[in-house]
């Protein structure tokens, strides 16, 4: 890696999504780094009011990658999906869980800002700390709600991709 974060997750998740570049790099990194160097480009210039458009724009590419490992993990820990058992409070995939609620917490306030009803249905199925067994509405029903957030969030499920399963 890059040692930076956001750059390799989005390298890291590209993969997984169908959402890399001919170039390897994920679609994420040559989107923001092509709007980082318009921003750049405006500040030289200096139209510093115009650099606020790159800055929404940079925002909407970090989205992706929490919410790429989001969906990967609501997967991973829906034991219907994947076979997972829980036996007391111990399940076969709480790794998988735990990590799930990491990029929840991450992006929950951006789901919350476009649909208060996504975030709480998000969190009543992977939040670690209130939730007994993860996943108790499923898979495909809480991913589809993420989803309908995703135009208020700026972005499309194209951005997104396809969580496949095997990467």
């Amino acid at each position: 890696g890059t040692g930076y974060l956001m750059y390799d997750l989005a390298d890291k998740r590209g993969p997984q999504f169908g959402t890399v570049a001919d170039s390897g790099t994920s679609l994420v990194n040559v989107e923001a780094l092509a709007i980082a160097n318009a921003g750049l480009a405006k500040i030289l210039n200096g139209d510093c009011d115009g650099v606020a458009d790159e800055l929404d724009k940079f925002v909407v590419q970090l989205t992706i990658p929490p919410l790429q490992g989001l969906v990967r993990y609501l997967y991973l820990t829906d034991p219907v999906v994947n076979g997972g058992t829980c036996s007391g409070n111990v399940c076969t995939y709480d790794k998988a869980w735990a990590e799930g609620w990491a990029f929840a917490a991450a992006i929950l306030p951006q789901i919350d800002e476009c649909d208060s009803n996504v975030a709480q249905l998000v969190r009543d199925n992977i939040d670690v700390d209130g939730v007994e067994t993860p996943m108790k509405d499923g898979y495909a029903y809480v991913k589809q709600q993420v989803e309908s957030t995703y135009a208020c969030m700026g972005i499309t499920c194209a951005d997104v991709g396809e969580y496949r399963e095997n990467d």
